[in-house]
C-alpha cells in the first residue's frame, strides 16, 4: 500500500501498538505527541489514509485535523481512556467526522477490524459474522430472538380493564 497513518498519542508504548498493528495492514505510521505536530504532518504530508487521535490530546486536536482536511478525505479513530472523553467525541461525532471511537483498552483485534473497514480492506473472514451454535436436531427452533421491547415484556392482558388503562397512560 505505501500509505501513511497518523498517530496522534502522548503514549509511547500505545503509540507503539498501534503502529505495529498498522504496519502489518500496508500503512507506515507517524507517530506524534501532540496537536501542533498533528497538523504539521498533516501540511507537510498531505492527508495519512487514516488517523489515530487520543482524546487525552483533546477534542482540539481533532478540531484543527478537520480544518485541514475533510472528514471524506481522512477517516479519524478517536481513542481514550476514559469514558468520559469517549462520551464527549460522540456527541461530536457527527460534527468532526470521527469515523470511530474506541477505548484505549480494546483488544488488537477490535482495532484491526476497525482500521480494515475504515481503509476498505479485509477478505470474507473479516464480513463474516460468527456462526450460532447449531441447535441439537431434536430442539424445537425459537420464533423469537429473546429480546424484548418494553411493551412486550409481560404477556398481553386483553380484558376491558386492561385496554382501558393503557389508553388512559402511565399512573402518576
Amino acid at each position: 500500500m505505501g500509505q501513511h497513518a497518523l498517530i496522534a498519542d502522548p503514549d509511547p508504548a500505545r503509540a507503539a501498538l498501534y503502529a505495529a498493528i498498522l504496519k502489518q495492514e500496508g500503512l507506515y505510521a507517524v507517530i506524534v505527541k501532540d496537536a501542533t505536530q498533528a497538523v504539521s504532518v498533516l501540511l507537510e504530508r498531505g492527508p495519512p489514509a487514516l488517523a489515530i487521535v487520543d482524546l487525552a490530546l483533546g477534542i482540539e486536536v481533532i478540531e484543527r485535523l478537520r480544518r485541514t482536511a475533510p472528514a471524506a478525505t481522512l477517516p479519524i479513530i478517536a481513542v481514550s481512556a476514559l469514558r468520559t472523553e469517549r462520551d464527549l467525541a460522540t456527541v461530536h461525532r457527527v460534527r468532526l467526522g470521527i469515523a470511530a471511537i474506541l477505548a484505549k483498552a480494546a483488544s488488537e483485534e477490535s482495532f484491526r477490524r476497525v482500521v480494515r473497514r475504515l481503509l476498505g480492506v479485509g477478505g470474507a473472514e473479516d464480513s463474516e459474522a460468527p456462526s450460532a451454535p447449531t441447535p441439537p436436531s431434536d430442539a424445537t427452533p425459537r420464533a423469537d430472538s429473546g429480546v424484548r421491547r418494553r411493551d412486550d415484556a409481560a404477556p398481553a392482558d386483553d380484558s376491558p380493564q386492561a385496554r382501558a388503562a393503557s389508553r388512559a397512560g402511565p399512573r402518576r
